[in-house]
């Protein structure tokens, strides 16, 4: 498990890496509750402030750096390598999202598929009657109620929530990047989460993967959402 010393030494050793140049301070927090919420603050003197989520105390070191890195990414307004997102995304997928309490089954009248520039409902359809012969059930579906830059969208199967990160609501997003992001959450409906070696969770499996990389323009939809999603 880790303790605040250990976290500060880690944000330091990344700041050493990333910035050399500059020395900063660093506090790190457990924040409280049981949500998955991570800030970063910078201070007077550069003081940076870290708070953390107690759902990350048992996470193993590659994806404690890897949400540093992602939280330095943002305070410092560079550009994180997609693997830190990956990493991070897929130890909460596999990990967190299972051990949420069911408090939170219930889902915020907030959520609105409908957005400014596209509609979750139409490209859901159109996307369940073209890839999965309009089987799939319908969730309830959201753009989320923050801006989330690291989380592109979730599908939450205890609650039947699916989400798209609002940043993408945006008139100069291509309409295939919506549709991508989409379709890779209706894959989570269609593959249910399977049972690894010992307590692991296969949230993306082989065949997950397969599918994933069949949709039209898969790399070039990729290069766009890690080079450009920084700029809506």
């Amino acid at each position: 498990m880790w303790n605040e010393e250990q976290l500060e030494n880690l944000i330091k050793s990344l700041l050493q890496e990333i910035m050399p140049q500059k020395r900063y301070t660093v506090s790190v927090e457990w924040g409280r509750g049981k949500s998955l919420r991570h800030t970063i603050q910078m201070g007077k003197r550069n003081f940076l402030l870290v708070r953390l989520s107690p759902l990350m105390a048992q996470a193993p070191e590659n994806v404690v750096k890897a949400l540093a890195v992602l939280l330095l990414a943002k305070i410092f307004r560079f550009k994180a390598d997609s693997v830190f997102r990956k990493v991070y995304n897929a130890y909460v997928d596999e990990h967190i999202m299972p051990q949420m309490p069911a408090v939170t089954h219930r889902v915020s009248s907030r959520y609105s598929p409908k957005g400014n520039y596209f509609n979750l409902e139409e490209i859901f359809d159109e996307l369940n009657s073209r890839y999965f012969n309009a089987r799939l059930p319908k969730p309830v579906l959201g753009w989320s109620l923050r801006p989330a830059y690291t989380r592109l969208g979730f599908y939450d199967r205890k609650r039947n929530l699916l989400v798209i990160s609002q940043i993408f609501d945006h008139k100069k997003t291509p309409r295939e990047i919506v549709e991508y992001l989409m379709y890779h959450e209706m894959l989570h409906i269609y593959i249910p989460v399977q049972q690894g070696r010992g307590q692991r969770r296969l949230v993306h499996t082989a065949e997950f993967k397969r599918l994933e990389q069949q949709f039209p323009n898969y790399e070039k939809i990729e290069k766009w959402i890690k080079r450009k999603r920084h700029r809506l």
